[in-house]
């Protein structure tokens, strides 16, 4: 901890995701329709999810086409500033993980 005109400073503490999508659904992205990407997308969330009848269809339809949503992921909880975490941002890309928040791009 630093101090600093009295003050006790911490570093930012940041929790973050980061997933690695199904290569096939990637590749094929071009191929979903918007609800299948938004299945997806809540399916990967790591909360519980409940879908209506219909969702729940396309899910399990999709689920049979693709398996698993996401190969691996990580969960991190670190200290540091912006840079630190574009640094990993940048070494996790170059990984083939993305951060789950992103995962929307990934799919457009």
């Amino acid at each position: 901890m630093m101090e600093r005109f009295g003050w006790r400073w911490r570093k930012m503490q940041t929790f973050l995701r980061y997933i690695k999508p199904n290569k096939k659904i990637v590749e094929e992205k071009g191929q979903l329709r918007d609800i299948e990407k938004e299945i997806i997308i809540s399916a990967t969330d790591g909360t519980l999810t409940i879908f209506k009848r219909e969702a729940e269809e396309i899910y399990n339809r999709l689920t049979q086409c693709y398996g698993e949503f996401i190969e691996d992921y990580v969960n991190l909880e670190l200290e540091g500033n912006e840079e630190v975490i574009d640094a990993l941002d940048n070494a996790m890309e170059e990984m083939g993980y993305v951060r789950w928040e992103k995962l929307r791009r990934v799919l457009e």
